[in-house]
């Protein structure tokens, strides 16, 4: 019932971000969508759980993207290691916690990104263009991710499938 849930899930957003996103003339440079995804599965579910959405999830993105294969996967497994280690030592349901965890993961994957297509002497090869939609893809990140993975939060709750015990926000209940 989980890994349902993670496909409808991944597949709304895919079809969010490519189809709706793309054609917007209000929206453009923003974020991938799916590190909402992978930053909830980080945060609130087990690490097993994680690694298999990361992968399929992963797997997917490169398929779709055309950018070289294993890059989205690469940056969601990065992002998924670095969340892990962050809710060691912070709480997981911190309304501070999400902001800079999205804030994380767009720059993670930027830079993946940028290193791959031009080199790895970054700061020599950055254009002005890749500054803006950098700059543009955070001021979205930091609005829309928590709002986003808070409501991926209360959707899986919906399903009735438990909570990660270690989350300290469901306590409250």
């Amino acid at each position: 019932m989980t890994y349902l849930f993670y496909f409808i899930i991944s597949f709304i957003i895919v079809v969010f971000q490519t189809v709706i996103l793309v054609n917007s003339p209000f929206i453009r440079h923003v974020y991938d969508i799916i590190l909402v995804l992978i930053i909830y599965v980080g945060l609130f579910r087990p690490v097993s759980e994680g690694v298999a959405v990361v992968f399929i999830v992963g797997v997917f993105m490169d398929g779709l993207s055309g950018s070289p294969f294993w890059a989205h996967t690469t940056t969601y497994f990065w992002l998924l290691i670095i969340v892990k280690w962050l809710i060691q030592f912070l709480n997981a349901g911190s309304m501070i916690l999400l902001p800079f965890t999205v804030l994380i993961g767009i720059l993670l994957e930027n830079s993946i990104f940028l290193m791959v297509s031009k080199g790895i002497a970054l700061p020599s090869g950055l254009l002005v263009s890749d500054i803006h939609k950098i700059f543009s893809q955070i001021i979205w990140g930091t609005i829309t991710g928590p709002p986003a993975i808070i409501l991926v939060k209360k959707m899986h709750e919906r399903t009735g499938i438990p909570v990660l015990p270690g989350d300290r926000s469901e306590k409250k209940k």
